[in-house]
């Protein structure tokens, strides 16, 4: 998949972009969890089931920086599953859980 089709697909599921943003040449903008952006993608792309290999190839990053972003995500919110994460990214409105 092309990085522009993966950016895409990653805006696509991203929530809607508030007053406040940062921008291209500034610092991420944390999210209240503490997350980074890139952090966030990779949290909403894990919690759709996407192995970390795919995330990379969809991010446009080498598989040791996605799972290397993982491990952080793990970190800061406290979790040590899949299942967990698709539970806080659905929480943080990164995902939208069917009912």
């Amino acid at each position: 998949m092309s990085p522009r089709i993966a950016r895409r697909l990653l805006d696509h599921f991203r929530p809607e972009p508030g007053a406040g943003e940062a921008g291209v040449n500034e610092v991420a903008e944390l999210h209240k969890s503490g997350l980074t952006e890139r952090e966030q993608d990779v949290l909403a792309l894990i919690a759709k089931g996407l192995t970390v290999r795919k995330v990379a190839e969809l991010l446009d990053i080498i598989p040791n920086t996605a799972a290397g972003c993982v491990k952080t995500i793990y970190r800061k919110l406290n979790i040590s599953s899949r299942a967990e994460a698709t539970l806080e990214a659905s929480q943080q409105g990164l995902i939208s859980m069917p009912l």
